[in-house]
């Protein structure tokens, strides 16, 4: 048996699953460049892939195992096997820098949807009907802001302000932080040590999954930031009274967000004279 000429095969078969990989990698992630670009759930798309590839590589071996003697078949499954390997890194470190971008600039976009030459938020007022016939309050809303105005904003870190939460997130993030300090809560000794141990620690591990599940669940709830406005937010809610908070803090977070900006550029240099009276 000539090992030689073996492992000279293997290594041209290797090298001809991989060019295809690396193909069938490129020609996909040029296609979807421009619309994972323009979309702004990228970052909820690149994860989406991610997750497909990684799926799919532990998905496939035990396919392959079965599907050893027929070469056509196990050559096109072990190409999509080596080609979901490939896309795990160029998806996941694709998610990986846009996530530290995004959490750098605070989720502002990169391109203004609405640019403007000063601050200005536009509000559409419309209303539906749920399955339960009962009516639902909605506002669309938009921030305009000029291109120096966005610069300013990820220069001072702005886009995460928070503007407004419902009622019921914040009472999701009381129950969370509650539940956590609950978790961290040491037990009082007892006689029996070791029952206290386990006790303490499925108690631990019991609180620290409600605090998750909260903590998860108020992400269903609103919350509108400055990013948010920015790109646009659609909020609804059958309270008239919700709606009506949510646009309140929305127009102050506009006064407020011109006035801090005017305030922050005057720290230039400038001298300030005071004289007391």
């Amino acid at each position: 048996m000539d090992w030689g000429k073996i492992i000279e095969g293997i290594i041209w078969y290797e090298r001809k699953v991989l060019g295809a990989a690396i193909g069938i990698n490129a020609i996909l992630f040029i296609s979807l460049f421009q619309v994972i670009r323009a979309n702004r759930h990228r970052l909820y798309i690149l994860a989406a892939l991610t997750l497909a590839n990684i799926t799919l590589y532990f998905a496939l071996p035990p396919i392959l195992q079965s599907l050893r003697g027929i070469y056509d078949l196990y050559t096109a499954l072990y190409v999509i096997q080596r080609t979901a390997e490939i896309g795990i890194l160029t998806t996941g470190l694709s998610f990986a820098i846009l996530s530290v971008i995004s959490l750098i600039n605070g989720g502002l976009p990169d391109s203004l949807p609405t640019a403007s030459k000063h601050i200005e938020v536009l509000i559409v007022r419309s209303q539906r009907r749920n399955w339960l016939n009962r009516v639902v309050f909605m506002i669309d809303v938009r921030m305009g802001v000029s291109l120096e105005q966005l610069q300013l904003m990820k220069k001072y870190r702005l886009g995460r302000t928070l503007v407004f939460d419902s009622a019921r997130r914040e009472r999701q993030n009381e129950l969370a932080r509650a539940q956590w300090e609950m978790a961290r809560e040491k037990a009082s000794r007892t006689i029996c040590l070791w029952r206290e141990e386990w006790r303490g620690f499925f108690k631990r591990i019991y609180y620290l999954i409600r605090a998750l599940i909260s903590f998860l669940l108020g992400f269903l709830f609103i919350r509108v930031t400055l990013a948010k406005l920015i790109k646009g937010s659609h909020i609804e809610s059958k309270s008239l009274d919700t709606i009506l908070a949510a646009k309140h803090a929305i127009e102050t977070a506009a006064t407020d967000l011109k006035r801090y900006l005017e305030v922050a550029e005057s720290f230039d240099g400038r001298e300030d004279l005071f004289e007391p009276s």
